[in-house]
């Protein structure tokens, strides 16, 4: 399988966000390079969630950069659609939701403005480049190699039980990690946002 190593920056820059996205699934080093392009989206609509309604804008970050993480690994080009077309909807609906657990009428948010993204001029993509791969590397840095395997068994949609099946472990040390990880998340996206 190929990776990130295998091609040059010109490469990496010149391909399309569902390329970059089917490289994201064999190689997790790939994620900054397509999180670049989309940084912009995901912080418009932490801020939209946060200005709307009662909730904390970083934690709409948070949600946000997550979802694109889901959205890069669950992409499926037969679809039809377009990655920046999932991949808006992966992260309105995951803020949504997220929204949601403080208000109920977090529901009924819209997203009837247009957030299409400008095209990014080279230095742009150069800079959330490397603003992502410090956010992954920091990441990367903070999570045990337990955390981190749970936190990518639940963004696959494994449930509590499951993962604590899978893992030999009970729920509630699922649970405790999954908490650990919020908040290391949580503090580690505050220091670079």
């Amino acid at each position: 399988m190929a990776n990130v190593c295998d091609y040059s920056e010109t490469a990496l820059s010149q391909m399309s966000d569902e390329e970059l996205a089917e490289l994201c699934r064999s190689d997790n080093t790939a994620f900054p390079y397509l999180a670049a392009r989309f940084t912009r989206l995901v912080l418009t609509k932490a801020y939209k969630f946060a200005l709307k309604y009662p909730v904390d804008s970083d934690d709409m970050l948070q949600e946000g950069m997550l979802a694109l993480l889901k959205a890069a690994e669950t992409y499926d080009r037969s679809k039809g659609a377009s990655f920046a077309t999932y991949a808006d909807v992966c992260v309105s609906n995951k803020m949504r939701n997220a929204a949601a657990k403080h208000i109920p009428e977090a529901d009924e948010i819209s997203d009837e403005e247009d957030y299409g993204q400008p095209n990014p001029t080279p230095e742009d993509i150069l800079i959330e480049r490397e603003k992502m791969k410090e956010m992954y590397d920091t990441i990367s840095s903070v999570l045990s190699q337990k955390e981190w395997e749970i936190f990518r068994m639940f963004l696959d949609g494994c449930s509590y039980s499951e993962i604590a099946s899978q893992l030999k472990i009970t729920e509630k040390s699922v649970d405790n990690a999954l908490m650990r990880t919020r908040r290391k998340l949580k503090a580690a996206l505050a220091k670079l946002f």
